[in-house]
C-alpha cells in the first residue's frame, strides 16, 4: 500500500511544437499532472475528482464547505489523505447529524461537470496509456 507521505508530480516537463514567426519549431513546456481523488465521508465514497496532487486535504474542506456539506468549518472534525492500492482518498469526518444529511442527499446527488471518466460513489482505477507520438494533419 502505498503512504499519503509519498508525493506524486504536481507537473511533468513535455516536449511541443510553437508556431513562432511563421514556422514550428520545437520547445520544452510544463503541463500539470492531474490524479483521480476521492472525497469519502465517514468512510462512504461521495465523489471523485481529478485535481493536480498538491493540498488535496484543503480541497476536501474547500469542497465540504462549499457543495454546504456542512455549515462551518467546525464540522468537519478530521481530514486525512490515503493512499489505498495506490489510488488517492481524502478521508474527512464530519459531524453525526452532517452525515445523515449527506446520507438523505445522496440518492438525489447529480454530478454538474466531469470528465466522463468517473463519477459519484466510485472509485475510480484510469490506467494511463503508453505515450504516443502525436502529429497534427498539417504537419505530415
Amino acid at each position: 500500500m502505498s503512504t499519503a507521505s509519498e508525493a506524486l508530480p504536481t507537473s511533468s516537463p513535455v516536449q511541443v511544437r510553437r508556431w513562432r514567426d511563421g514556422h514550428i519549431e520545437p520547445a520544452d513546456d510544463v503541463v500539470a499532472e492531474e490524479h483521480p481523488v476521492q472525497l469519502s465521508y465517514q468512510g462512504i465514497p461521495h465523489v471523485v475528482l481529478l485535481a493536480t496532487p498538491a493540498d488535496l486535504e484543503d480541497l476536501g474542506v474547500g469542497f465540504t464547505l462549499t457543495e454546504a456539506i456542512v455549515g462551518r468549518a467546525e464540522e468537519i472534525r478530521a481530514v486525512e489523505l490515503q493512499r489505498p492500492g495506490g489510488t488517492l482518498e481524502v478521508r474527512i469526518d464530519i459531524t453525526a447529524d452532517r452525515f445523515a444529511e449527506v446520507l438523505k442527499r445522496q440518492r438525489n446527488l447529480t454530478g454538474r461537470t466531469g470528465c466522463g471518466a468517473g463519477g459519484e460513489g466510485c472509485r475510480f482505477q484510469v490506467k494511463t496509456a503508453p505515450s504516443a507520438g502525436w502529429e497534427s494533419a498539417s504537419s505530415s
